[in-house]
């Protein structure tokens, strides 16, 4: 919090903030974020600034200015330099100089909230796939001048990209490949290998080579198929897969609120705990449908996992998903549910979780199709009775 109450008081010296509306100011964390972006973006300033976002909150490097530009500008090609500096003065009090000219946010808990639809809401969420998507693209545009690190930079944000038909998984080596990145070398010369399995894979599909053939002096590529993946390597040195960090997290948590489906499968035959709940009270479950992570999800509810567990603030995984707007699994959890075990009478309980579904029609109308149902059984069975 130290950082955060710097800024308070750098906006005190601004006179951004007036010293009589300290006492205004919420006294979370998540409510300090939620108050200065409503301070800072009136009306729809937010989505002017939202895809500069998008960019630094996945770029695996702090960008310079320039570089950031060339990211937004392959997603609105009208963008002209002026217009680009305004946005980037209207977000001045989010973001701090780092070295060599480059511009951070200023402080991590920031970026993580800015991807929490459950406390940043609808209004201010920023998408980490259309930022992978932005770098992907200003990397193609200087494909042939990227450094062999950066060829793997290039393949990272390629594989995190949310494909749309017509673009299929088999068009991406292809992309590496027609950009005219050196590809072929990109692994070897590089200062370290990638760990992530499908990064490794994209690279050597795309032509990149993994061994150096010691008699012939040549490089020959290798099969990532008969090694181990990175996530089985990982829990091969994992001392106590369920050490916990600090936000009291297991491996298998931070798995599911990164979407890592390879990492969550790897850990759940072992034995670790579904149910165990960090900080916030969120077992894995919670984290994946927070984040519409929808494989981790059925993953985990394959593995047991309960669909109605609630953190601290009473969030279920039902109410998280739908809060998040990801309909794609939330039909799911609601037909699993307890909602049909509830008794007709728990309408604070259905007022709670409708109100979570307002606006999402598809899941909402699943809701009551359900809540019909089980409001007829329950008037068929005391029918049943009193005959």
């Amino acid at each position: 919090m130290a950082n955060d109450s710097f800024k308070v008081l750098d906006g005190v010296a601004d006179n951004f903030i007036m010293l009589r509306e300290i006492r205004e100011i919420p006294g979370t964390l998540n409510g300090l974020y939620l108050w200065l972006c409503q301070r800072l973006f009136a009306r729809k300033q937010f989505s002017r600034i939202q895809h500069i976002l998008n960019a630094i909150l996945v770029a695996r490097k702090p960008l310079c200015e320039d570089e950031l530009y060339m990211c937004v500008w392959t997603r609105n090609m009208q963008l002209s330099r002026e217009e680009f500096h305004k946005r980037m003065h209207l977000m001045s009090k989010l973001l701090i100089d780092s070295s060599n000219n480059t511009k951070i946010l200023f402080h991590h808990s920031f970026a993580e909230w800015l991807l929490d639809v459950k406390h940043c809401t609808q209004k201010y969420l920023c998408h980490a796939s259309d930022g992978h998507a932005m770098i992907a693209m200003s990397c193609t545009l200087r494909a042939s001048s990227l450094s062999p690190d950066e060829v793997s930079d290039f393949a990272f944000h390629l594989s995190k990209v949310s494909l749309q038909p017509p673009l299929l998984p088999f068009h991406l080596p292809l992309w590496l490949i027609q950009s005219g990145s050196a590809v072929e070398d990109s692994v070897l010369l590089a200062k370290s290998t990638p760990k992530e399995a499908k990064v490794l894979r994209l690279l050597v599909e795309a032509g990149a080579r993994l061994a150096l053939d010691s008699e012939t002096g040549s490089t020959t590529a290798c099969s990532t198929t008969t090694e181990a993946s990175p996530e089985d390597e990982l829990l091969e040195i994992a001392e106590n897969l369920a050490q916990l960090d600090a936000n009291q997290r297991t491996l298998l948590h931070n798995g599911a609120y990164e979407g890592n489906v390879q990492l969550v499968n790897a850990l759940l035959p072992r034995g670790l705990n579904v149910e165990a709940v960090d900080r916030n009270g969120q077992t894995a479950l919670n984290l994946a449908a927070r984040q519409g992570h929808a494989e981790v999800v059925r993953a985990l509810l394959k593995a047991k996992a309960n669909p109605d567990h609630a953190d601290n603030d009473g969030w279920t995984p039902l109410r998280s998903a739908a809060w998040g707007g990801h309909t794609e699994f939330s039909r799911t959890l609601i037909s699993i549910s307890c909602i049909r075990k509830l008794k007709p009478t728990c309408f604070s309980r259905f007022r709670k979780v409708a109100f979570s579904l307002v606006g999402f029609r598809l899941v909402l109308q699943q809701f009551l199709n359900d809540l019909l149902e089980l409001s007829w059984g329950f008037w068929l069975n005391q029918v049943k009775i009193k005959n």
